[in-house]
C-alpha cells in the first residue's frame, strides 16, 4: 500500500486518484503507528512532533520504500546525505509533478542515479538527529466560504415620448468598483499575528475576485508564519529564492516555481527558524517589486511587532496599511498609534498610508468606533474601520475596499 505524506493537501488529493491502492496520510506519527506501508512519499511538509530525519530512519527500519520530494540539491546537503545513507535514491528535487511521483513508484532509481548526488555531498558533515517522543498531532482542517460577486436587479425608467405610453426596461448590473491603478496592501498589528494573517488571506481573496485578476499573497511574517496553513499550501523554497537573489537570478518565472500557487493567487508562504537568518530586507524588497511588475496587485502579511524585516518591508513598501486593533483594551489602541508614530517619524512613512481595523468590537469591548476615531484623528489617521467579532469578518471585509479605490 502506497501512503501519499507530502502534506500539500492539494497535490495529495490529485496524487492520491493515481494509484488503485494508495491513502492520504496528514501527520507523521501515523506512518509508524499504522506500518501498513510498503511505499511512503513523503516531503517535508508532512506536520508531526518526529523529526523529518528519525521519520526517515524509522521507516527504512521497516524496510519501508521511501520516495521523497525534497526543494533543492543545495538545500540543507547534510540531510541529502543522510538520504543516501539509508539507502533512499528516489529524491525528487525541485518543481515536482505528478507524473514525476508516478515515474518514481514505477521504476526505482538505483545508486547509479545519484552518484553525482552521493559525491557532491562527501564532504558534508552528517546530520545530527534528534529523537522526540512520539505524539499525535490532530489535523485542523478549516473551510473558508467562497466570496461571489452580488449581481443585483435595478430598475431604470425609460420614457418614451407617446401620449399615454411608459416603458419601464430592467437592466442587469454587476456591482463591481473601478480600480484606479494597482497597489500594494500591508496588514499589520502590534500584538495580534494571527487575526493578521487571517484578514490579509480573506482581503486577498476577495480583492482577486473584485479584480477578477491574478495577485500576490506575501507572507513576511518571521518564526511563525501562518498563511500557508490557511491557505493549505506548500512552503516556499526560500533557501532556494535567497541564493538566485544573491546571484541576481531570479525573475518572476523562478519565482513562481519556488513559491505556492492557489486560487490564481502567487503564495509566498513566510520565514521560519530555519531560515531566519538568512532572509534580508533587501531580499523582501525584491520579491515585492518583481510581483509589483508582474501581477501588480500584492497583499502583504506582515505579522505583528515592529522589529522583523518583514514589518520594514511591509510599511515602507505598503501603498495602503491596514493596522489591526483588538478593541478589548485602552491600550492596545494607544500602543498602536503609539508605534505608527514612530514609524512614521523614524523610518520616513506617510502617515495617510495608515487605517486602522478595529476587531472583536462587541458590547465588553473598552474601544468602540466612535472612540477610535477620536483618538487616531488626534494622531493624525482619518480612517477607522469596525469588522466586528470575528464570524463577521467575511461579512464586513468588503469595507476596506473603500481604502483601495481611492
Amino acid at each position: 500500500m502506497i501512503a501519499i505524506a507530502t502534506g500539500i493537501q492539494e497535490f495529495d488529493a490529485s496524487l492520491v486518484k493515481e494509484f488503485q491502492n494508495a491513502e492520504v496520510v496528514h501527520y507523521r506519527e501515523y506512518l509508524l503507528r499504522e506500518q501498513k506501508f510498503d511505499t511512503v512519499i513523503i516531503s517535508e511538509n508532512l506536520v508531526g512532533s518526529i523529526s523529518f530525519e528519525e521519520l526517515l530512519l524509522r521507516l527504512r527500519e521497516n524496510n519501508t520504500r521511501v520516495i521523497v520530494i525534497w526543494p533543492d540539491e543545495d538545500d540543507r546537503p547534510e540531510i541529502l546525505k543522510f538520504m543516501l545513507a539509508l539507502g533512499i535514491y528516489d529524491i525528487l528535487i525541485g518543481a515536482v509533478t505528478i507524473e514525476m511521483v508516478k515515474a518514481a513508484v514505477e521504476k526505482p532509481n538505483t545508486f547509479k542515479d545519484v552518484s553525482r548526488l552521493y559525491l557532491k555531498t562527501l564532504k558534508v558533515g552528517d546530520a545530527q538527529i534528534q529523537v522526540n517522543q512520539q505524539t499525535e498531532q490532530a489535523y485542523e482542517t478549516k473551510t473558508i466560504e467562497k466570496v461571489v460577486e452580488k449581481i443585483v436587479e435595478k430598475p431604470v425608467e425609460k420614457i418614451i415620448e407617446k401620449p399615454v405610453e411608459k416603458i419601464v426596461e430592467v437592466e442587469k448590473i454587476v456591482e463591481k468598483p473601478v480600480f484606479v491603478k494597482p497597489k500594494t496592501i500591508a496588514f499589520w498589528s502590534i500584538e495580534s499575528p494571527f487575526d493578521t494573517a487571517m484578514l490579509s488571506y480573506e482581503f486577498a481573496r476577495i480583492l482577486k475576485n473584485k479584480i477578477n485578476s491574478k495577485i500576490a499573497l506575501l507572507d513576511f511574517e518571521e518564526i511563525t508564519p501562518k498563511v500557508f496553513e490557511l491557505t493549505k499550501t506548500r512552503k516556499s523554497q526560500i533557501e532556494g529564492i535567497v541564493r538566485q537573489l544573491n546571484n541576481l537570478e531570479l525573475n518572476y518565472r523562478k519565482l513562481e516555481e519556488l513559491t505556492a500557487s492557489k486560487d490564481n493567487m502567487l503564495i509566498f508562504s513566510g520565514i521560519t527558524t530555519r531560515n531566519f537568518f538568512i532572509v534580508r530586507l533587501e531580499h523582501l524588497n525584491s520579491i515585492v517589486q518583481l510581483c509589483r511588475d508582474n501581477t501588480g496587485w500584492i497583499v502583504i502579511n506582515a505579522g505583528a511587532g515592529i522589529s522583523t524585516s518583514g514589518v520594514a518591508c511591509a510599511l515602507l513598501q505598503g501603498d495602503v496599511i491596514f493596522t489591526l486593533v483588538d478593541c478589548k483594551s485602552k491600550l492596545n489602541l494607544f500602543y498602536t498609534l503609539e508605534c505608527i508614530n514612530f514609524v512614521c517619524d523614524n523610518w520616513n512613512v506617510d502617515k495617510e498610508k495608515f487605517s486602522i481595523v478595529l476587531v472583536n468590537e462587541d458590547l465588553c469591548s473598552e474601544v468602540d468606533s466612535e472612540f477610535a476615531l477620536e483618538i487616531a484623528k488626534t494622531n493624525g489617521i482619518e480612517r477607522v474601520y469596525s469588522l466586528g467579532i470575528q464570524k463577521k469578518w467575511q461579512k464586513n471585509i468588503d469595507k476596506l475596499l473603500e481604502v483601495v479605490e481611492r
